[in-house]
């Protein structure tokens, strides 16, 4: 993946596309300078937000210097993406999972309230759900939420969502089963068909690049202090 560039995009199809091969080549650095240029040219583009929203949320766990700066950076881009479209679903879920990051688990659990189809849940909710239930007293309920996904798609996230919930619930042979189920479906998306699989690890991240700076969800980080 080359440069990123600074001419305009001819479209915010185009952001998402060079955005996608950023993310495929382990480079979300790169990746969230790309979204902050595309979110300061498409500012009313939720979609745009929502990426831009997940990188930084993802850079949470993979820069712990700047986890602050860039968990606020997450939480207002996921907040004017789901302000602009109640619909999507990505980044309600993602604005729970920040607020609840930051302590605010009452108003979380309020801004998954809206979302929440208990007879045909979506999956990101339904793990953000998940992940606040306990607390609320509602675990049958995301047990029941997360059942009624996996019924009809199974996959590894969903699985290990299903295991930590039972888990905490008290109800150890189910999770135990629930995780061995998410073992074996990963080993077999790492061998894949025909294949072995490696135990080597993944290239490490690349870590050279200062995160974007630009509008009100484009901020630098703060550098840590010394």
């Amino acid at each position: 993946v080359g440069k990123v560039g600074r001419a305009p995009f001819a479209s915010w199809h185009e952001a998402a596309e060079r955005l996608t091969e950023l993310l495929a080549a382990r480079q979300p650095l790169r990746a969230l300078e790309l979204s902050a240029r595309a979110v300061r040219q498409f500012p009313h583009n939720p979609e745009l937000l929502r990426r831009h929203g997940q990188i930084a949320e993802q850079l949470v766990a993979d820069e712990p210097d700047h986890a602050a700066g860039y968990a606020d950076i997450a939480l207002r881009c996921f907040r004017r993406a789901v302000k602009m479209d109640p619909g999507n679903y990505d980044a309600a879920a993602g604005y729970a999972r920040m607020l609840d990051r930051r302590g605010d688990r009452d108003a979380a659990w309020a801004a998954l309230q809206p979302h929440i189809d208990r007879a045909k849940p979506h999956p990101e909710i339904a793990m953000a759900f998940a992940t606040l239930a306990p607390a609320k007293g509602e675990t049958e309920q995301a047990v029941a939420m997360l059942d009624t996904i996996l019924a009809e798609r199974e996959t590894i996230r969903l699985r290990h969502a299903q295991a930590r919930l039972l888990d905490r619930a008290g109800r150890y042979e189910e999770a135990f089963a629930a995780a061995g189920r998410t073992c074996r479906s990963s080993s077999s998306a790492w061998a894949g068909p025909g294949r072995r699989s490696s135990s080597r690890s993944s290239p490490a991240t690349p870590r050279p690049m200062a995160a974007a700076s630009g509008g009100p969800c484009c901020a630098r980080p703060p550098p840590s202090p010394s």
